[in-house]
């Protein structure tokens, strides 16, 4: 976990990195998560999942670094 945080690529097997990559929300998502939540809609009536992504696309920044930093690791490090 800390590595993931830290975004530490040399720890993080490119598996892992990977699987990382595919549960990001796109940005259609992340858009979705936050009209909903700016409806007003009960956030306790969404699956245990939803409720993890709608708190992941809050990191929206970090979201777009992380992205961002694994494409510049295995770009560069060829």
């Amino acid at each position: 976990m800390m590595a993931c945080c830290s975004l530490d690529l040399t720890t993080l097997s490119s598996e892992l990195v990977e699987i990382i990559l595919r549960v990001v929300p796109s940005d259609a998502e992340i858009k979705l998560y936050h009209e909903y939540e700016a409806d007003g809609k009960p956030v306790e009536v969404l699956a245990d999942e939803d409720k993890f992504m709608l708190c992941v696309s809050r990191l929206y920044l970090f979201l777009d670094y992380f992205r961002v930093t694994v494409y510049r690791f295995f770009c560069y490090s060829e």
